[in-house]
């Protein structure tokens, strides 16, 4: 038995129906990526929000698995945040204590002590600073 759908150009599907159904698997939402499938990510949703140097960055971030990963992607969020002079303040207060919860669970992750937290806020601030030409 034939699909009962029509196509997006109004002609009738021309593949076979599932067992026991009228319409076949992409009709019935049944066809697409299979689980753990990673090719989205370079055609997603944000992309094309995103500029090609952040599209950079975003590549460099997702070579780093796990928390690493979301800390690069929150910097990322934070110097965009920033470049823009009518987000608001609160936008970017939600991003700074997203990192900082990011970073205290890298941290507990890795068994860092205090100066290496310190150490990683300085960085990010000269990275922030740099980004926005107000570096020394």
């Amino acid at each position: 038995m034939r699909c009962e759908a029509k196509t997006h150009q109004g002609t009738p599907c021309p593949r076979p129906a599932l067992a026991g159904d009228r319409i076949c698997a992409s009709h019935a939402g049944r066809c697409g990526a299979r689980p753990g499938n990673r090719n989205g990510l370079r055609h997603g949703l944000y992309s094309r929000y995103l500029t090609p140097e952040e599209k950079l960055d975003l590549v460099a971030a997702r070579a780093v698995e796990g928390v690493d990963e979301e800390i690069a992607v929150t910097r990322l969020m934070i110097v965009r945040a920033l470049r823009q002079p009518d987000a608001p303040p609160e936008a970017y207060a939600r991003l700074v204590e997203a990192l900082c919860r990011q970073l205290r669970m890298r941290r507990q992750l890795s068994g860092q002590g205090l100066n290496s937290l310190t150490e990683a806020i300085g960085t990010l601030i000269d990275e922030i600073a740099t980004e926005l030409g107000m570096a020394p």
